[in-house]
């Protein structure tokens, strides 16, 4: 009886099988004796990668150019009242200048360094000290001219100004 209900198992899935074969299509020459499915079986392939879209035109970043005058005024041990000053031009950021004015001013030997005037984009900006011994003055502006006369107006005899305008931003 086992035997029976086994054969008879054997049987039906022969036959399933055997109906499944018969129903499908193959390709012209009948079925192979490779491994290959059916042709409607068989999986697609995937097809060629598309490249990516072009990421959008981003419009140019705008290069902007920055400057600063730093100044530090103090007394040496001998009572000399001194001033020293660090003027920058043409950085990439207003930090970036802000830090390389007081560098500059702290390497003449400025005690106190502080970032007076700040310039950008096309401006200027332009530092007069007082001479040595007459006095401890400045005057900052966009001008020579004019940071000479704020430094006078202020009681001294004043140096030719020093500084620089920054590029314009493209």
């Amino acid at each position: 009886m086992r035997f029976s209900i086994r054969l008879a198992r054997v049987l039906v899935g022969a036959l399933g099988l055997l109906g499944v074969l018969a129903t499908t299509a193959w390709p012209q020459g009948g079925a192979s004796s490779g491994l290959s499915l059916p042709a409607e079986r068989t999986p697609p392939r995937d097809p060629a990668p598309t490249p990516p879209p072009a990421p959008p035109a981003q419009p140019s970043a705008r290069q902007e150019y920055f400057g600063a005058i730093a100044l530090a005024f103090w007394t040496d041990r001998n009572g000399t009242k001194r001033a020293a000053t660090g003027v920058v031009w043409n950085y990439a950021s207003q930090a970036e200048a802000d830090q390389k004015a007081l560098e500059r001013c702290r390497n003449e030997g400025g005690q106190g360094c502080s970032v007076r005037a700040r310039f950008s984009n096309g401006n200027c900006g332009y530092v007069s000290l007082a001479r040595d011994g007459s006095g401890n003055c400045a005057g900052w502006a966009g001008t020579k001219e004019e940071a000479i006369k704020q430094c006078r107006a202020r009681g001294c005899q004043c140096k030719p100004a020093i500084g620089n305008c920054t590029a314009r931003p493209n």
